[in-house]
Parts: C-alpha cells; structure tokens; sequence
C-alpha cells in the first residue's frame, strides 16, 4: 500500500517536472530578464524607474545543445522558481525564424510579464506547498478526509494562479484560445498550475534574437552562453541550405568564439 502511496507522489512531481521542459529551434534561447527588487527608491527619476523596471540583464539558455531531438533542443525551465517568467527569443537564421509561430514583442512587455508573474509568487508557493508538501503528507500519514480537503484547496489556489494570470493575455498579446486551453490543462492536471502563468508567458517571444541580447548576459554566464550558442550554430547550420545563412553563422560562430572565459 506504501509503494502505492509512494509511486503516486512520483507521479505528481514526474507531471511537474516534465512541463518544465520546452523545445527550442537551432539558435533560438530562453531568457530570463533579471529585475530589481519590487520597491524601487523614491528618489529615482521616472525615467531612471523606467530603465530599471526593464532590467539591464538577461540570462539567457540554449537548452540541452547536446542532445537534439526531432531538430530541436529540450531545455529546462528552473523547477524551483516556478515564478520566474521566461520568454523565447527569435533565431538567428530566417529560414529557422520563419517556422516560429508565436508573437513577437518589444522587451519591455515582457519585463512587465516578468513582474506580473513574480506578483504572483505567494499564490504559487502555496500552490507548490500544497502539491509537494500538505498533499504527499496526509496521502502517506492522514485520512481520507483531509486528503480530499488538501486536495480541494489545491484546486481553489490552481483556480485563483489562472484568475490572476488572465492579465498577461492584454500584456503579451496573446489568443484567449492559448489562455484557456492552458487553463483546463492546468485544471485537469493540477500539478501543471504551479507552470501556467510562466508557461502562458512562453507562448510569445522577443523581438530580439540571441546575438542582440548577448550583450545582456553578465559577464561571468557569457562565457558559458557563448559556448552553448556556438554549438546551436553548428546544429543549425545542417538544417540550412542557404549558403548566405551558412556564411553568416559562421561569422557569428568566430565573432562567439572571441569570448574570454574571464570575460
């Protein structure tokens, strides 16, 4: 009956874990916009607020560059900052770019996105509370009926994290359609709301690619983010048959290759 209990908690965290990852198109990175604290000095200028609120650094990934699957890349999103938002960039090559359907937006939507999703942090912890902790606890060592009331609530939290993620649909652009099959996704497998606002978030990405945002990228991940960017080139330039394309990651590829590791 333990192994039973055990194999279902498993479960939970395998459904949670496996909508971390996303695919990736050859060159083409998930970034995360890093953001000053929630409360900024007051005597900052608006303008100075402004820039701040649009965060000077991104981090950004290339996801697994080692192990291409069906011609793309899993990458991982953080499992233990489900309230950090991630957004896709453009790639790099057009005729990788052109298969990419999603909607393009300016960086300072998307450091807005970021913090509509970070507001929503204390919803989330409790989410994941509830899912890893309250829910395992009663299913292993409590009775029937406090499991059902644990379970209840974690229906009410995933209910309340899709209420107040619906603004990020004005913010981002996005179809009602990809809102509200998230949503009963979300329902239906309760483990994936702990996801749903960042994983919404994803369904539009930047205007920018990997080479404009590497500027971005402190110095002590640029190095690392080079290497891996490298590697996307490479992929990439085998799912091209243009020659201009293959000249230009090749040129990327050199310029890339110049980052010092002490950079």
């Amino acid at each position: 009956m333990i192994e039973e209990k055990v194999a279902l908690i498993l479960v939970i965290v395998g459904l949670y874990l496996a909508d971390c990852f996303v695919m990736l198109r050859p060159t083409q990175a998930v970034a995360v916009i890093a953001l000053p604290a929630m409360r900024l000095p007051g005597y900052l200028s608006r303008k100075q607020r402004k820039k701040m609120r649009l965060g000077g650094r991104v981090l950004i990934s290339f996801g697994l560059t080692f192990y291409p699957v069906a011609g793309c890349f899993p990458a991982l999103l953080n499992p233990l900052m489900p309230a950090v938002a991630a957004f896709k960039t453009a790639a790099i090559l057009p005729s990788i770019d052109a298969k990419i359907v999603q909607r393009r937006l300016a960086i300072h939507r998307l450091a807005a996105a970021r913090l509509l999703v970070r507001s929503l942090a204390p919803m989330i912890l409790m989410q994941a509370f509830l899912l890893f902790g309250m829910v395992p606890y009663h299913l292993v060592y409590g009775g029937i009926d406090q499991l059902l009331l644990s379970v209840l609530v974690a229906y009410i939290c995933a209910i309340a994290i899709i209420a107040f993620s619906y603004p990020l649909v004005r913010i981002l652009k996005l179809r009602k359609s990809a809102y509200w099959s998230l949503a009963a996704q979300a329902l239906v497998c309760v483990p994936l709301s702990l996801n749903f606002p960042r994983k919404l978030a994803l369904h539009a990405s930047s205007e920018a690619n990997a080479e404009q945002l590497m500027a971005r990228v402190p110095d002590m991940a640029r190095w690392s983010a080079a290497q891996d960017f490298i590697a996307a080139l490479e992929f990439a330039k085998n799912a091209t048959n243009e020659p201009t394309e293959v000249g230009s990651a090749d040129a990327l590829a050199n310029r890339l290759r110049q980052v010092s590791p002490h950079d």
